[in-house]
């Protein structure tokens, strides 16, 4: 237990911190860890060893075990990843990363794993509740690659208690979402993708 209560982004500092590995995954409670997460990921890396993070497929499921699937945003989400590295799993052109970061956030963060031999000083911002992970990627994108492994290898659980539930029904999570498109895209654009944005915004109480 660390000592600074400054919100996850300091927790998830504090864990790269304590982490004495080179690959580090910031577990998350609320998932499940298929088998051959840790030996996929670990091949990835060695294949593509200048990349800053990796990020694995995942299913959603409720908190009963229930799969959660059909949802519009899942799709974009795809359809966002799968352009990105459509020819290369290894995402590294310019146009590449903004196609996947440019227009939401298609990364799950419990299904990244940092190469800290790529980026040893990478910290997540401590002044935001929701959104520091998106801001990670785009940090981390415009110095290093990224790379996408293919396999499903995560569980998300999604339900009403979550900390990403409670950031849209107290209006954090579009607060945040619009500091973020307006750092990527003139203001006219970035209102008109968080508008977009919003659909995605999830119901995990059914």
């Amino acid at each position: 237990m660390h000592a600074d209560r400054g919100g996850i982004g300091a927790d998830w500092n504090a864990a790269l911190t304590a982490a004495s590995s080179t690959l580090v995954t910031i577990v998350h409670q609320d998932d499940v860890y298929l088998p051959g997460f840790a030996a996929t990921v670990v091949t990835a890396h060695a294949q593509h060893p200048d990349a800053a993070l990796s990020f694995c497929g995942a299913r959603e499921i409720f908190a009963d075990g229930r799969p959660r699937c059909g949802r519009l945003n899942q799709w974009v989400k795809a359809a966002l990843v799968g352009a990105a590295s459509l020819g290369s799993d290894r995402i590294g052109g310019s146009l590449r990363k903004r196609v996947l970061l440019g227009f939401g956030n298609p990364i799950l963060c419990a299904g990244v794993t940092f190469n800290r031999g790529v980026a040893p000083d990478f910290r997540f911002r401590c002044d935001l509740r929701t959104n520091m992970d998106w801001l990670a990627w785009i940090e981390l994108a415009r110095q290093h690659p990224l790379l996408r492994i293919r396999e499903e290898l995560l569980l998300r659980r999604v339900h009403a208690a979550s900390e990403t539930q409670h950031c849209i029904q107290d209006g954090s999570r579009e607060r945040e979402d619009r500091l973020v498109f307006e750092q990527l895209w003139p203001r006219p654009v970035a209102q008109a993708l968080l508008g977009l944005y919003r659909f995605s915004y999830p119901a995990y109480s059914r």
